[in-house]
């Protein structure tokens, strides 16, 4: 329901936006230092705010691989890009003064205009650049508030190539029904089969 793939759909759409929610778990967790369990719970809590903003669940796959890869998962991770969405949706007078002082128009539209993983690779790179920590601190506190910046920090830490990593390798990464059919070969898949009957 989060990302707009059952209402006013038909059957036939609505399968295949199974498909696709399975594959992106798949892959997610496949990819990264996560879980299926764990990426359905961060989905939970950020697929409304990301559905709005136009944001693909196939990215916010990427973004959540990739706090999962820095110690942030399931509810910790869906609820630092909740606030992070809703911050950078409609920024505070401080986030508008931030933006503007490092430069970030750029990067702000793209994530609203729903290209979050090219934005979030382009605010990296001015975050990146500052060298201070603490002023980095503030600039994340300053973008998203105290319940969004541990997760916009592991995020922007990671940099263009923690992205560039984790979109390659869950576009490499088997699909749900991929990982099934390996699970099914292995002695618990066939301990599975046989209990089945």
């Amino acid at each position: 329901y989060q990302f707009g793939m059952v209402q006013g759909k038909t059957t036939k759409e609505i399968e295949q936006n199974a498909v696709r929610v399975a594959d992106v778990l798949a892959k997610s967790a496949n990819s990264s230092n996560s879980n299926v369990e764990e990426l359905g719970q961060a989905m939970k809590y950020c697929g409304v705010q990301a559905n709005q903003m136009s944001i693909p669940i196939e990215e916010v796959g990427v973004a959540l691989g990739v706090l999962a890869n820095n110690g942030l998962s399931g509810s910790q991770a869906g609820t630092a890009l909740r606030r992070m969405f809703t911050q950078l949706a409609k920024p505070t007078k401080n986030a508008k003064k931030a933006i503007k002082d490092y430069q970030l128009e750029s990067a702000i539209a793209k994530i609203q205009s729903g290209n979050l993983t090219e934005g979030l690779k382009e605010m990296s790179e001015k975050f990146l650049s500052i060298e201070d920590g603490a002023e980095r601190t503030a600039l994340a506190f300053n973008l998203v508030g105290q319940y969004g910046m541990t997760g916009l920090m592991a995020l922007l830490s990671s940099g263009a190539k923690g992205f560039d990593d984790m979109t390659e390798a869950i576009n490499e990464s088997a699909t749900a029904s991929q990982t099934a059919e390996a699970y099914m070969q292995t002695l618990e898949g066939a301990m599975f089969r046989f209990t089945s009957m």
